[in-house]
């Protein structure tokens, strides 16, 4: 690939990266490894990001974690994680492995009695606030009940649903109301992306890395956010599409971030 197509300022800081004896990977998947997509479960990766994840997974000094807000066994968040690599779900609450056969380990999270209950009260109530909006639905998750409105065609009603479910839902005692590109999560758990970024760097569950390795995190959500923000002067942040940002460097799409990848990949096995 050739390095022009990348930003300079970019590129500088993948050589960098990928000098240092070791690093992390970390990466989110609706909109960053896979274009959005009407149907969450028509997600899939690039085939240039695809081919380049494969082969950053397959570098021993690499730790390679997928960090989203699906479910650890999400099967498209499963079908897009190579061998050996991380996967780090529901914004930080669950943790799984694909190991270096292709078979991923995951438990549950641990949720209390009322957390469940919580959990169970937010279904029904979103369920009841997505009736009157055709092509909206509710996915329940481990740790969250979502909100969808991607496929609604009538944007108003889209915005106006997605305002209720964090007016009415979001504010209940015990939920952490998360506003993404389309989508209302309700959490009863409070981890965020940010804590999965900082469980990678400890080399979860395989490796010992150094304190001081570096992490490469991309992002394109809010949710990201609290990864991008955690990140030091070392490590790299790169959002991708528009909104406000604390990450140094931006990338416009998916296809974009195939290339950083494939860049990474060219480094890395220099």
């Amino acid at each position: 690939m050739s390095e022009a197509r990348l930003d300079p300022a970019l590129d500088a800081a993948l050589t960098a990266f990928a000098a240092a004896p070791s690093r992390v990977v970390a990466l989110d998947f609706d909109g960053v490894l896979a274009p959005l997509v009407p149907r969450p479960e028509d997600a899939a990766p690039l085939p240039q990001t695809r081919a380049a994840l494969e082969r950053i997974a397959q570098e021993d000094s690499t730790h390679l974690g997928l960090v989203s807000g699906r479910a650890v066994g999400d099967p498209a968040l499963r079908r897009a994680a190579p061998p050996s690599t991380a996967i780090i779900g529901s914004h930080g609450a669950e943790r799984g492995f694909v190991d270096e056969h292709g078979e991923l380990t995951a438990g549950p999270p641990e949720l209390d009695d009322d957390q469940l209950a919580l959990r169970t009260r937010l279904r029904e109530e979103a369920a009841a606030l997505t009736e009157a909006v055709p092509g909206s639905w509710v996915e329940e998750k481990p740790t969250a009940i979502v909100v969808h409105t991607r496929p609604v065609t009538d944007e108003h009603a889209a915005r106006t649903l997605e305002r209720d479910s964090i007016d009415r839902l979001g504010s209940l005692p015990g939920v952490r109301a998360i506003a993404g590109k389309r989508v209302v999560e309700l959490s009863v758990a409070h981890t965020t992306k940010g804590d999965a970024v900082a469980l990678l760097r400890t080399g979860y569950p395989t490796r010992e890395l150094p304190a001081d390795v570096p992490v490469l995190f991309i992002g394109d959500d809010v949710t990201d956010e609290d990864a991008l923000s955690a990140l030091g002067p070392d490590d790299i942040g790169i959002k991708v599409g528009e909104g406000e940002t604390s990450a140094r460097h931006r990338v416009e799409d998916p296809t974009a971030v195939g290339l950083v990848l494939a860049r990474l990949a060219e480094l890395t096995a220099m």
